[in-house]
């Protein structure tokens, strides 16, 4: 290492030890950009003067940053100072709304640093989700030095890796976080002089709420003031035009809803005309799904057709399947026939339909009754822990409601309702789920087999989770907040 070089780094490691305390952006208000770089230059001699607890409280600052948009402000001084920054990665603060997932390495930047990824994608609400084993993101540009790093996922996930190193793309040097919930991990890099750093999902999808990265400089400022406040203006404009009632925010485009890729791209809709919104797309999609319904299904016979939709797929001749709320396999002498859609509420018009009825652990049936599905009050899918299915639970419930509009089911966004309503709900919540929860792979493998072995209708909200939004979207005020109408 050059003599240079070593003066450069004893002096950060210096200032550490003193306490430079990486700034959180809490004091910022919430309408700052959330693209642009908070930074506050610590000279020589206050370094110096730190006192030692101002450290220890250095990770618990930035995680008061993880609620707010990152800081527009920047302060810096005419000093060779130390400049400590942070900089925030979020679905907010990603460049563009992305729609699909990249299968190739591509370029973002944040905060004016560039960084690269594969496999990630931000049309859900609020979130980056990440596929599992597949994705990674790491920093292009050197971040000087950087002090640690705080993670908040939206569900709790310990199925990843964080590396540390000096030059792009680290794998070497495993950094190990600390956390109390599996949802909020802190990555203190003052292990070592580490420049980069590398983020990757090794199993399960990953939902990412906030990266946030806390790093020093060696003086100056890291990024052009001007393209911070450009950047700042930008980003402000763009989330004070977002309705506060949804958490899915972002560019409806051509679409005057918030689009995302259909599943299937077959001709079984080919007579279904995009123009089509409400109650005419019901009565398109039910006629379509009455024309290829089979009618061979029996409620008692259903069992027989578990054991090829809903097969473990991790074991699939083991006889076992897999229970609707939590995943868990079993055999069928444990479970018995959950109504996603109440028999009290209408749902025996369908009750032999396999979309509609699902194999559910006993204990676990009992413990719904017939309450809506809803995520703060009545009833919730994920109760057993297995956040994929509000997603699906969403998608089946939209279903019922249009194969048997005819007999009167209907969709209210209120958390409960008369049983002869035969309603269910919430809506709001529903189409809320319904984008935020991607299409898993037991929906897909469930339509597949429903046509290929019993020449069954197909579920159009697997196929096309923006039915939902196009049919129900502009009921009220939340549903076109979330849906971005």
């Amino acid at each position: 290492m050059k003599k240079s070089q070593s003066i450069i780094v004893l002096l950060l490691l210096g200032a550490l030890v003193t306490g430079c305390d990486v700034q959180s952006s809490s004091s910022v208000s919430p309408e700052s950009s959330a693209t642009s770089v908070s930074t506050e230059v610590v000279s020589s001699s206050a370094s110096s003067s730190a006192s030692s607890s101002a450290s220890s409280s250095s990770v618990s600052s930035s995680s008061s940053s993880l609620s707010s948009e990152s800081s527009s402000s920047s302060s810096v001084s005419s000093s060779t100072g130390l400049v400590n920054s942070s900089l925030t990665i979020s679905r907010d603060t990603w460049p563009t709304i992305l729609t699909a997932y990249p299968t190739t390495e591509s370029n973002v930047s944040f905060s004016g640093y560039a960084f690269k990824y594969v496999y990630a994608a931000n049309f859900g609400p609020g979130v980056i989700q990440a596929k599992s084993a597949l994705f990674y993101i790491y920093n292009y540009d050197t971040l000087g030095m950087i002090t640690s790093i705080v993670m908040t996922f939206r569900d709790a996930h310990t199925t990843h890796e964080v590396y540390g190193g000096t030059s792009a793309n680290p794998t070497t040097d495993v950094i190990t976080g600390t956390t109390s919930d599996s949802k909020v991990y802190t990555y203190d890099f003052t292990t070592g002089v580490y420049s980069y750093f590398r983020l990757f999902n090794t199993l399960g999808v990953m939902y990412i709420s906030s990266i946030v990265i806390n790093f020093t400089i060696e003086g100056g400022t890291p990024v052009s003031s001007s393209s911070s406040s450009s950047s700042a203006s930008s980003s402000s404009s763009s989330s004070s035009s977002q309705s506060t009632s949804s958490s899915f925010s972002g560019s409806a485009g051509d679409y005057g809803y918030y689009h995302v890729d259909p599943n299937y791209s077959g001709i079984y809709y080919a007579s279904i005309s995009e123009s089509l919104r409400g109650n005419a797309l019901i009565l398109a999609l039910d006629d379509i799904l009455d024309a290829d319904s089979a009618s061979g299904f029996s409620y008692s016979g259903l069992p027989s057709v578990f054991a090829y939709t809903d097969a473990d797929p991790a074991n699939p001749t083991s006889g076992k399947i897999l229970s609707f709320y939590s995943g868990t396999p079993s055999t069928w002498s444990s479970m018995n026939r959950e109504h996603t859609w109440p028999d009290s509420r209408g749902g025996n018009y369908i009750e032999s339909d396999p979309h509609m009825v699902r194999p559910t652990l006993t204990s676990e049936n009992s413990s719904r009754g017939n309450d809506f599905y809803n995520e703060t009050s009545h009833w919730d899918p994920a109760s057993f822990g297995n956040y994929k299915y509000r997603g699906i639970a969403a998608r089946i419930i939209m279903y019922c409601a249009v194969k048997a509009q005819e007999n009167g089911l209907n969709l209210v966004d209120l958390t409960t309702d008369s049983t002869g309503n035969k309603s269910m709900g919430k809506l709001s919540t529903l189409l809320q789920w319904n984008l935020e929860y991607e299409i898993d792979a037991t929906e897909i493998l469930r339509n597949d087999v429903l046509v290929s072995r019993y020449g069954h209708n197909r579920n159009p909200f697997i196929d096309d989770r923006n039915y939902g939004c196009k049919i129900w979207g502009n009921t009220n005020a939340t549903t076109q907040a979330i849906c971005g109408m």
